[in-house]
């Protein structure tokens, strides 16, 4: 069970990368599908405000900051805000230069067929429109993203399959993500929440604890290394050499969505835009459902909440193919090409450095959805 919250965290990231770095978003309001998204009020504090985020001290404790009803339902006239792109649904995986799959990485000869599903609904001319002049707009401002870095709430919940209280997360980590365009990302779990009854308000009441279960994984390009902090073991994956240095944010398995790429969104999507009459000018709220029956097995739905002020996404949401339980990541502070920082696979001399056979990006992927 050690690694499953940061095999989470990455499975949801790799929804994004490969996706074209793009995200789906859902804003303000509490008007869509029972959705109560973050607000000043009632949102997750940062454990720490981290100016260096290999420093982090004295976390604050957090409160669950999404409060959900039915988050498989969405209300008539949801979508008026917005469109759903429907178009021809290919029985291949476009061939994409370097990768002829979902994270096989360059020099790949054939697609691999896939089996395409039915457009789970249809847009307007109108709302197509819009839905294509806004990711138009998201990936030109895309195009000047180089480094990323931000903080990460991750949050599970059963949806009440197991666990009677459903707004209480089954397991809840904070970190730190980092990326460097094209190829180099990090992302170091620094402590986990543990939830100890309700509040005064009833609300589920969290308590901070650092360096429980800490972790972190990091891709330099050449290699992939998995830090276990309890055992001081650094776990080193090299990366074939035919898959070294690919654009991650393109072809890689940990989509970003800071960055985004519409054909690509279009190409592994159904795509709905949802924002609410009340967050309409302040936020934009995707839906994402899977083109495939393959990516159908692994998630029903993404939704993505996003700011219009910075074109940056701050809530994804992926709803799991039994439509209760779901995965929530909360991304703060986020910094677009800012601060002096690199992205490296150091291994401190008290630790064990192990290094395993070689594994594609791919089979990566796939063991980090599965490993406990």
């Amino acid at each position: 069970m050690r690694f499953r919250h940061l095999n989470k965290f990455f499975f949801v990231l790799s929804t994004m990368i490969l996706v074209g770095t793009g995200s789906v978003l859902f804003g303000q309001g509490t008007g869509f599908g029972g959705y109560i998204p973050p607000s000043p009020q009632q949102g997750v504090q940062n454990p720490a405000q981290v100016q260096n985020p290999n420093q982090v001290q004295n976390p604050a404790q957090t409160q669950n900051p999404v409060q959900i009803q039915n988050p498989g339902q969405v209300p008539p006239g949801a979508g008026q805000q917005g469109g759903y792109i429907s178009t021809s649904v290919p029985n291949q995986v476009p061939q994409q230069p370097g990768s002829a799959s979902f994270g096989t990485g360059q020099g790949a000869a054939q697609p691999v067929p896939r089996t395409p599903l039915p457009p789970p609904f249809e847009l307007s001319a109108e709302e197509a429109a819009n839905l294509n002049s806004f990711l138009e707009k998201w990936e030109n401002f895309s195009k000047d993203v180089k480094r990323v870095s931000c903080e990460v709430h991750v949050r599970e919940f059963d949806g009440g399959v197991f666990h009677q209280n459903s707004k209480t997360p089954i397991a809840h980590t904070w970190g730190i993500f980092r990326f460097i365009a094209p190829n180099k990302l990090f992302y170091h779990v620094r402590g986990e929440f543990v939830y100890l009854g309700n509040g005064p308000n009833g609300e589920p009441k969290a308590e901070w604890k650092p360096s429980s279960n800490e972790t972190k994984i990091v891709y330099d390009g050449k290699s992939f290394t998995q830090y276990d902090y309890k055992k001081k073991v650094a776990t080193v994956f090299p990366i074939p050499e035919e898959e070294q240095n690919q654009d991650l944010s393109l072809d890689g398995p940990f989509p970003l969505f800071f960055i985004a790429n519409a054909e690509r969104l279009k190409e592994k999507f159904y795509l709905k835009i949802v924002t609410p009459a009340d967050a309409v000018g302040r936020d934009v709220w995707i839906e994402a459902y899977p083109r495939y029956a393959e990516d159908a097995q692994e998630y029903q739905k993404l939704i993505l909440l996003m700011r219009l002020s910075d074109l940056q996404p701050y809530f994804l949401r992926k709803m799991n193919p039994n439509g209760k339980s779901h995965s929530d990541l909360e991304f703060q502070n986020v910094a677009i090409n800012k601060g002096l920082w690199g992205i490296e696979a150091t291994v401190d001399l008290t630790w064990t450095k192990k290094v395993e056979a070689p594994i594609t990006l791919k089979q990566r992927g796939k063991s980090a959805e599965t490993k406990k």
